[in-house]
């Protein structure tokens, strides 16, 4: 017999047609006494399939687990909790759950009230996701700023003062003073061209109009090329590049992009070592994709440091062995670079022992 018995038909249209579910247990056994006509849009059962069922029937396991027996709920007032139910056809559902005790010529009952927050969820985790984006925009513009405003304007300022030097003591600087400076303005304008050129691409990135397109190139002849360019770096440190990539092993992805990638690890691996020690490029194909190895000798990175080198929103720029300024968005671009062909870059590191770079790049 329904909950709410003989000669009480306008109480029983309320209860069909209110919009939460509502359900009325018994509270010594738990067995559904009552349910609401909307349980059907909400879980997909007839009314008449839960009248005489256990509570749990609607319950996820997960959530059968959580609940203890309805005899157990002797306080009165509502309890409000988070429940996830499970429909007829098994899918789940997130609703709202307030429960109400309350007793009737001595038999205790439960009124539960259902309300679908499917929606409501949904919206949280939309909102979540974009706090999310603008959290990393955030830190994108402030990254931004900070590389204009100290890491690309303090080396124009040592060029303007190095030239500055040259032309007012042209006529009292020594031969071995020009070549000093010489070499000093040399690598100052290669290391802030290096930093523009990661700016711009890094921006080009951002806004989207950063072309990909793949492009068949043997990876040895790029990396003889690198270490032509970096070769005046390594000089300074007596640094050996050993480019170990076999002479037909080809690649099939965005050439520039890829390029940039091992140009910036080489740097870092310059930047990070001392003098008398390698830096060795290597690459295998191994289970459809091709693995890109950048190792040294360097003085390694911390373990709690190694999480955060791709994080655009956590500083993690170091100086060198011999005082490099760096900025930390070569990195972040490498890590933009490989994603954008599927792939995933990783880190090796053991402190005064060297760093090892993997890059996978799938077919």
């Amino acid at each position: 017999m329904p909950f709410y018995g003989e000669g009480l038909e306008n109480y029983k249209v309320v209860f069909d047609e209110i919009v939460d579910t509502l359900l009325i247990t018994d509270g010594t056994n738990g067995q559904i006494i009552d349910v609401s006509s909307s349980v059907t849009s909400l879980l997909g059962y007839d009314k008449h399939e839960l009248i005489g069922e256990h509570f749990s029937i609607m319950f996820t396991q997960e959530e059968k687990d959580e609940i203890s027996s309805l005899r157990d709920l002797n306080v009165f007032g509502s309890i409000v909790t988070e429940r996830k139910l499970k429909a007829k056809d098994n899918s789940v559902v997130h609703v709202d759950m307030t429960i109400n005790t309350l007793s009737e010529n001595g038999k205790t009952y439960v009124l539960t009230s259902l309300r679908d927050i499917s929606d409501k969820l949904k919206y949280e985790r939309e909102i979540r996701r974009m706090n999310e984006e603008l959290k990393v925009l955030n830190a994108s513009k402030d990254k931004l700023f900070s590389i204009i405003a100290h890491d690309l304007k303090n080396p124009l300022m040592a060029l303007m003062g190095f030239s500055d030097m040259m032309i007012e003591d042209s006529k009292t600087i020594s031969p071995d003073e020009i070549e000093d400076l010489s070499t000093t303005i040399n690598q100052l304008s290669k290391d802030t061209h290096s930093l523009l050129e990661n700016l711009l691409t890094w921006a080009r990135v951002q806004t989207e109009s950063c072309r990909f397109e793949r492009t068949k190139f043997l990876v040895a002849q790029e990396v003889d090329g690198l270490f032509t360019l970096l070769t005046h770096a390594a000089d300074l440190k007596k640094i050996s590049l050993i480019n170990n990539v076999p002479d037909d092993l080809y690649l099939n992805a965005d050439i520039n992009m890829i390029i940039t990638v091992i140009r910036n690890l080489i740097s870092n691996a310059i930047k990070f070592s001392n003098e008398n020690k390698k830096i060795t490029v290597s690459a295998e194909r191994k289970d459809n994709l091709t693995r890109i190895n950048v190792s040294d000798e360097g003085i390694g990175i911390e373990p709690e440091s190694i999480d955060n080198l791709f994080r655009i929103d956590v500083q993690t720029s170091t100086t060198g062995t011999k005082g490099e300024k760096g900025t930390g968005l070569g990195l972040i671009l490498c890590n933009e670079f490989v994603n954008l062909h599927k792939g995933t870059i990783s880190v090796r590191s053991e402190l005064n022992k060297g760093t090892e770079f993997l890059i996978d790049i799938p077919d």
